[in-house]
C-alpha cells in the first residue's frame, strides 16, 4: 500500500507504472472469447428453437418446485447485489492499494463495457427461449461477475499480491462465476448457451479494456518522456 507523503495525506493517483493491466496472452485471450461469443451468437441468431445441448442442461438443472424456483431467483439477486459491491469494492482498493489511474478505470470500466456489450448484443443477437418474449443471449448477470472475476484477479497480480492471495482470488471469483451461472440456469432465466456467451463476453471486454488502458499508458508515458 502506498504510503502518506508529508502532510499526512496519501498522495495523488500515480500514472501507469512498469507493470501492465494485462498479462501476455490477453490478446490471444481476448480473440479466443470474441470468438466464442460470435460462433454462439450465430448459433442462436434470431432463434426460438432449443438447441439439444440446452436442452439437455435445462432438463437437468432447471427448478423443479416453486421453492426452488424462488430460491435460485434470490440467489441470483443476490449475487447481482454482491457484483454491484464487488466493483465498488474493487475500484477502491485499486485507488487505495495500487494507486494508478489505469487501475482503477480497468475496475469501473471493465463492468460497465460488459454490461453495454450485453445490452447491445440483446437486441442484436435476437435470442428467445421458447415461448418467451424477451431476449436472452448474453447473460448479462454472468457477463458483468465475469468481468469483475477477471478484473479482480488482473489486479490482484499488479498489487504483487502473494501467491496465496491470488489462488484465493481465483478460487472466489471463479465460485462467484459459477455460482451466478446455476442460479440463472436453475431459474430458467437462461440457457447454458447464453451463460457461455455470458462469460465469453465478459473475458473479451475486460482483457480488452486492459489492452486499451495499456495501450493508452504507453502513449502517455512516452508524451511525457519526450518533454
Amino acid at each position: 500500500m502506498a504510503g502518506r507523503d508529508a502532510s499526512g495525506r496519501h498522495p495523488a493517483l500515480a500514472p501507469p507504472g512498469r507493470a501492465s493491466l494485462a498479462p501476455p496472452w490477453a490478446l490471444a485471450a481476448t480473440g479466443l472469447a470474441v470468438l466464442v461469443t460470435a460462433l454462439i451468437a450465430g448459433l442462436v441468431w434470431h432463434s426460438q428453437q432449443l438447441p439439444r445441448l440446452d436442452a439437455w442442461v435445462e432438463d437437468r438443472l432447471r427448478a423443479r418446485t416453486d421453492d426452488q424456483f424462488r430460491l435460485a431467483e434470490e440467489v441470483a439477486n443476490g449475487l447481482r447485489a454482491l457484483t454491484v459491491l464487488g466493483v465498488v469494492a474493487t475500484a477502491a482498493a485499486a485507488w487505495i492499494v495500487i494507486r494508478r489511474w489505469n487501475a482503477v478505470a480497468l475496475a469501473l470500466l471493465a463492468p460497465a463495457g460488459t454490461l453495454a456489450a450485453e445490452l447491445l448484443l440483446k437486441p442484436l443477437v435476437a435470442r428467445r427461449a421458447p415461448d418467451s418474449t424477451t431476449f436472452h443471449y448474453p447473460s448479462g448477470h454472468v457477463a458483468v461477475a465475469t468481468a469483475l472475476a477477471v478484473s479482480l484477479v488482473l489486479l490482484v497480480r499488479l498489487a504483487w499480491a502473494r501467491p496465496a492471495v491470488r489462488q484465493a482470488t481465483m478460487v472466489a471469483t471463479g465460485l462467484l462465476v459459477v455460482a451466478m451461472a446455476l442460479a440463472v440456469l436453475v431459474a430458467t432465466a437462461h440457457l447454458f448457451s447464453d451463460v457461455v456467451g455470458g462469460v465469453a463476453t465478459g473475458v473479451a471486454v475486460t482483457l480488452a479494456a486492459a489492452l486499451v488502458l495499456d495501450s493508452r499508458g504507453s502513449v502517455r508515458a512516452g508524451a511525457r518522456a519526450e518533454r
